[in-house]
Formats: C-alpha cells, structure tokens, sequence
C-alpha cells in the first residue's frame, strides 16, 4: 500500500511540474491553422414546412393562414479555418454559416487576438470570442481553443490546430 501511495505522490508531483513547464503563454501560444466551429441557440419565430423538418423563420411576425406558428430553438452554425501568426493578427481563410450561422467575419477578415495565461481574446471588443487555451504541444502551441462569443446571442465553438 506504501508502494503504491508512494507511486501515486510521484506521478502527481511529475504531472503538477509538466503542467507548470507548459503554464507559460504568450501570442505565440496560438499559432498556425485551426479548423473551427461555433453554435449558438436562438429562440425563432415560425413554423414547420408540411412534410419536412425544416423550420421557416418569420421576420415580419404574421403566421400563414392555416399555419400553427410557434418558438423554437434554432441551433445557428458556422464553420471554417482561422490562422493566427503568433504575433496578434489571426485571419479567418475559409467560413461557411448554416441557419444563419452566428454572425461574426467572413472570409479574408483580420482580427486581433491577445493571450493572457491560458485565456485569450479574439476580435475587436465587445465583438469577438473569450479564448481558452488547451492541451499544448511540445512547442507550447495550443491545440485545442475554446471559443464563447460575446455578442447578443452567446455561442460556444472549438478550434483544433491542423
């Protein structure tokens, strides 16, 4: 038992220094091509397609005759890849949105980023995503980021390094 507990104490203390060796981050943590996703939830206004799943959103706010309209849940997605150059510029080189996906840039579009720890911000303020960074290879560059926007309909994504 005094063998296994003192194994035990060893691993922990050998896992506790390998997680403080990688602790150190910096714009450089982010760097390189990630394949991204973010989804976010909205209540809609509308109605189902006869014979299909398919939801159709109102805007104007009158329901079809002979319609039963309803609120739903509408899941909003976009897609796509993103490369940071380590320096604090990340450019968005492909992005697809599905139901209207979760707003956000488009193709081409350049936008800031800063890391702080493990935490980072991507975008211009108030219009962007909080980062948190995640399982660093041995060049303590993220490969997985976690992403949750702060615009008015909060979305939650994940990026991984190519």
């Amino acid at each position: 038992m005094k063998k296994a507990f003192s194994v035990f104490t060893m691993l922990t203390l050998f896992f506790a220094l390998a997680i403080s060796a990688n602790a150190s981050t910096s714009l450089a943590s982010l760097k390189g091509t990630y394949n991204f996703q973010v989804i976010g939830v909205q209540n809609e206004y509308g109605y189902y397609k006869p014979n299909s799943n398919t939801f159709v959103i109102i805007s104007n706010g009158k329901c079809p005759a002979k319609t039963t309209c309803l609120w739903g849940a509408v899941e909003k997605l976009t897609v796509g890849t993103i490369s940071f150059n380590g320096a604090g510029k990340a450019t968005f080189l492909s992005v697809a949105s599905y139901n209207e996906g979760t707003g956000g840039p488009v193709k081409g579009t350049v936008w800031p980023y800063s890391v702080s720890g493990f935490n980072g911000y991507l975008g211009p303020a108030g219009n962007g995503a909080a980062l948190s960074l995640g399982s660093f290879n041995s060049g303590n560059v993220a490969t997985v980021v976690l992403f949750l926007t702060t615009d008015t309909v909060p979305s939650t994504g994940i990026a991984t390094l190519q």
